[in-house]
């Protein structure tokens, strides 16, 4: 494993550099500990809001011209809201960066918000918000989100709601720009052809003049869930089955097996529900189902695993509930074979390589890691501590989280042919 080389200046602002020895080349990205779960209520979708108005002009650059810059010197630029963590960069020559950071720390605090580009900004991240949830599974994801989690951010998506965000005004997005978007609730992470020593300097240069803010407020886990929870929808035009279990964060130690219990269940085409669901009825010949598989919500806050049933026929609704339920108990009753759980702890391993491929992607292990643990060296142990996952590790873990008495599912009901 590369090594990761860490320090901080004075301001709080945190560095992370993984020295690369490769083309002249570096990933620059500013992780903010700021996402959709900080949101307001009445205001789902504001920071998401941050993916446009972050490239709409700050002090010293007009809007648009920090990706034209970057562009111009051979560069691109990214950057993403999700329910944990905004983070913006661009991957750009080592030569550069110098010029990247010193763009970074403009937008850090001197990004100009004006009601012009609020008003703009908000129709188009309304627009997309409803476009993301037009579709049947996105629509019952959606709300088995909201009732699995009853007072925790992870109970809508990053993408928030229309109507909410039709709301924002020019005052909220400034209170939440003053309250996150500070150089001690950030990370700096650079992966490529570079040194510590080199990027501290630079940051100095860079940062060291913007103020230590208050610490920002952390929005608060959910509360252990008691009982199950089901709600039958509206008919649509493909029936499904979502079962929701409450998952520990991705900073516990269970989380190791869960991620493997849950690959077992629904990821590949030997996964357990794709199997048993594709099955065929003994007396008409016709699937159970079309298909199954899982969504897996891992946060810095206990979050969600999510299996997914899809059927076509109103007749198969219980069926299938039934079998992804049965499922479920045998991998908490039996455990896997050997065969199995080298299986998915290879497929753990082939994906994180290729997220190590590219100096980006690199990165962009690196901030997660920060904002999920709290470590940004943290997965560098990632994969010893999957190797080392027992089939008895997987069975009781099984047992503890995916217990059907504290299920929360979401039934959608086909209207047939």
């Amino acid at each position: 494993m590369p090594a990761v080389d860490t320090a901080t200046l004075g301001n709080g602002l945190q560095i992370a550099v993984v020295s690369v020895d490769g083309p002249p080349v570096v990933a620059v990205q500013v992780w903010y500990h700021v996402g959709s779960k900080d949101d307001p209520r009445d205001r789902r979708g504001l920071a998401r809001l941050f993916e446009y108005l972050m490239f709409q002009g700050s002090e010293h650059v007009r809007p648009g011209g920090h990706g034209d810059l970057i562009g111009a010197l051979g560069g691109f630029v990214n950057g993403h809201v999700d329910e944990d963590a905004s983070h913006f960069g661009e991957t750009l020559p080592v030569s550069d960066l110098d010029t990247a950071l010193k763009l970074e720390a403009d937008r850090m605090r001197g990004l100009v918000l004006r009601d012009v580009n609020v008003q703009a900004t908000r129709q188009l991240a309304a627009e997309q918000a409803k476009n993301e949830s037009a579709t049947p599974v996105a629509a019952g994801m959606a709300h088995l989100l909201s009732i699995a989690f009853p007072t925790a951010g992870y109970a809508w998506n990053p993408s928030g709601v229309a109507s909410d965000i039709d709301s924002i005004t020019l005052d909220d997005v400034k209170k939440l720009y003053d309250a996150y978007y500070q150089p001690n609730n950030a990370l700096l992470v650079v992966v490529g052809k570079t040194t510590l020593a080199d990027v501290k300097a630079a940051a100095d240069r860079a940062f060291g003049q913007l103020p230590r803010a208050e610490t920002p407020k952390r929005a608060e886990a959910e509360h252990d869930q008691s009982g199950s929870r089901r709600e039958v929808l509206e008919a649509g035009p493909v029936g499904l089955a979502l079962f929701g279990f409450h998952i520990p964060p991705a900073r516990d130690p269970d989380f190791y097996p869960v991620q493997l219990a849950a690959m077992m269940l629904g990821v590949g085409d030997d996964a357990r529900l794709k199997k048993r669901l594709h099955t065929k009825d003994a007396k008409t010949g016709e699937l159970l189902a079309v298909d199954g598989g899982i969504d897996l919500h891992v946060h810095e806050n206990p979050g969600l695993l999510v299996l997914v049933g899809a059927y076509r026929e109103p007749s198969h609704g219980q069926a299938v509930e039934d079998a992804m339920t049965d499922e479920i108990k045998r991998l908490g009753t039996s455990g896997p074979d050997e065969a199995e759980l080298h299986r998915v702890k290879r497929q753990v391993e082939s994906g994180f390589v290729f997220s190590l491929e590219h100096t980006d992607g690199f990165a962009e292990t690196v901030g997660r890691a920060w904002i999920t643990t709290g470590d940004a060296t943290s997965w560098q142990h990632d994969a010893d501590k999957f190797e080392k996952v027992t089939a008895g590790d997987v069975e009781r873990v099984v047992k503890q989280y995916m217990n059907a008495d504290r299920a929360t599912l979401v039934v959608v009901p086909p209207k047939g042919p």
